[in-house]
């Protein structure tokens, strides 16, 4: 039992020092992880647009979507790409069947 009042205040400041380190270290790895993270779900993205392109299983379409969601929950800015890859998506078509 603390025998004063400033000695019963220690422990608590020390518990919140501890967790503003740790907010600080997990602070550190989101700004390290982020753009990687991202970097992978546009690559991520990009292949599965051309893998979908030539599938017709509602499977694939749904897993296309699901990518999507968890690109747009991790990095909402990854929703500029959903335009352009979604245009592209006839010229991809028409160039495989111009090609055979």
């Amino acid at each position: 039992m603390p025998a004063s009042a400033s000695q019963a205040w220690e422990l608590p400041r020390s518990l919140v020092g501890s967790g503003q380190s740790f907010q600080r270290r997990h602070d550190a790895i989101r700004v390290d992880l982020d753009p990687s993270l991202s970097a992978l779900l546009a690559a991520a993205l990009l292949w599965a647009t051309l893998y979908v392109a030539d599938s017709r299983r509602a499977r694939d379409f749904a897993l296309y979507g699901l990518l999507w969601g968890v690109s747009l929950l991790t990095n909402p800015g990854l929703g500029a790409l959903l335009p352009f890859l979604l245009a592209g998506w006839p010229t991809v078509n028409s160039a495989a069947e111009a090609f055979g």
